[in-house]
């Protein structure tokens, strides 16, 4: 297995409060994973506590769960063939992995238009404006716009479309 491109902290290497905090997300958004935007934030001295304590009250108060169910019924996706069991059974993926499998792929169609809505509030001002473009650290791999865009396209729209915030 080769190292994951993105620089995290994994669940298995969360001590003290990041720990906390990941156990935190696990319990309210009823996941068993902690989604990878968490991991990252992680790595940002005080950003992932800052973040979590920020847009906890969303997701406590469930003021995103119709708008989230809502994000995922307006996403035209075409339906994808299942992977064959025999398919699974010739990469190594027994009974228990393809369950494993389905159960956090179900996490993450339940938790991403969550976290895509929840943590898109922390892009904006109190006033509701954008705020003004964030400098990126030195040695930061992926500027602001390719973020945006990949956060488009991971949820199947466009930018400045009618539920990506611009």
């Amino acid at each position: 297995m080769t190292a994951d491109p993105v620089a995290t902290v994994t669940e298995s290497e969360a001590t003290g409060e990041i720990a906390s905090i990941y156990a935190q997300i696990r319990t309210t958004l009823g996941s068993p994973v902690v989604n990878l935007v968490w991991r990252r934030l992680a790595r940002i001295e005080g950003g992932l506590a800052w973040a979590w304590q920020t847009v906890r009250p969303l997701y406590e108060d469930h003021s995103l769960t119709a708008r989230a169910q809502a994000l995922k019924r307006e996403i035209a996706l075409s339906p994808l063939e299942p992977i064959p069991p025999e398919a699974l059974r010739a990469a190594g993926v027994d009974a228990a992995g393809a369950t494993s499998i389905r159960d956090i792929l179900a996490a993450f169609d339940y938790s991403n238009p969550l976290n895509y809505l929840a943590l898109s509030a922390l892009l904006r001002s109190p006033g509701g404006a954008n705020p003004a473009p964030v400098e990126l650290a030195p040695g930061t791999d992926l500027p602001r716009e390719a973020g945006h865009r990949t956060l488009c396209y991971n949820f199947g729209g466009e930018p400045n479309s009618a539920f990506v915030p611009d």
